[in-house]
């Protein structure tokens, strides 16, 4: 899903028309969402974000990439992982922290 949102991105953003469209990343109402939508360039923001952390710390990465490409929730990636809800919680909570941080720069 993460590939397929970036191709669509990148093919939007080579357009000279039609580059403001917004899809929404996350479910409303979740507790880890950001905020607002994302819009098709901070869609390229997170992705390149997400490629810098899959160096230093794969598993933070890879639960982003459920939460915020997948549509996942905290116990769908729980299950998936293999580990506790509350490990999960905390991992992405720190995980958006990070990438909230992150795309701050």
């Amino acid at each position: 899903m993460r590939g397929i949102l970036v191709d669509h991105a990148r093919a939007r953003g080579a357009e000279k028309r039609g580059g403001g469209a917004v899809l929404p990343l996350t479910k409303p109402g979740s507790a880890i969402a950001p905020a607002k939508e994302l819009g098709l360039e901070s869609i390229l923001d997170v992705h390149n974000a997400m490629t810098a952390l899959e160096v230093s710390d794969p598993h933070l990465a890879r639960l982003l990439e459920m939460r915020f490409f997948a549509g996942m929730t905290a116990e769908d990636a729980a299950a998936a992982l293999n580990l506790s809800v509350h490990a999960v919680r905390h991992d992405l909570r720190l995980g958006q922290a990070w990438l909230k941080k992150e795309l701050a720069k």
